[in-house]
């Protein structure tokens, strides 16, 4: 099981597969619809995730959408680091910080975080729903008081 299924919300997965097969190509000139194929979505679905993706790789890499969206669609993105962005993902993923926060806090509290990312408790609850099942794979168990 990877940890991207573990703390990642679905469409945080799907821009990293995009991302990886945007790496992962050595011939420029690929189009939307070519994603699209390759990884078995809609192409609107592929459109909206290639537009996100850029919008994030640009904040991240500091460049104009323009100037990311020319890196991206580079004979081969190698200015582009996949750890790096899954890496930002991670750190974005709300089911992370409540672990992290949780392992890491003094005195962690449900509803003080929960106050912090202002956040209702059921959000939280539904955005930990693949952690609490990776924990119960182990027979661990998030108590929240």
């Amino acid at each position: 099981m990877q940890l991207e299924s573990v703390f990642l919300e679905k469409n945080a997965q799907q821009k990293i597969a995009l991302l990886r097969v945007l790496c992962q190509r050595v011939h420029s000139g690929i189009t939307i619809a070519d994603l699209a194929t390759q990884l078995g979505f809609t192409y609107q679905r592929t459109y909206n995730l290639f537009q996100e993706l850029n919008a994030d790789l640009a904040d991240l890499y500091q460049k104009t959408p323009t100037a990311m969206r020319k890196s991206l669609v580079a004979a081969s993105a190698q200015s582009v680091s996949l750890d790096r962005y899954k890496i930002q993902q991670f750190q974005a993923a709300t089911a992370w910080q409540f672990f992290d926060y949780a392992v890491q806090g003094h005195q962690p509290s449900l509803d003080r975080f929960c106050e912090d990312h202002f956040l209702s408790r059921s959000t939280l609850m539904r955005k930990t729903a693949n952690l609490r099942a990776f924990f119960a794979h182990y027979d661990l168990k998030l108590l929240y008081p």
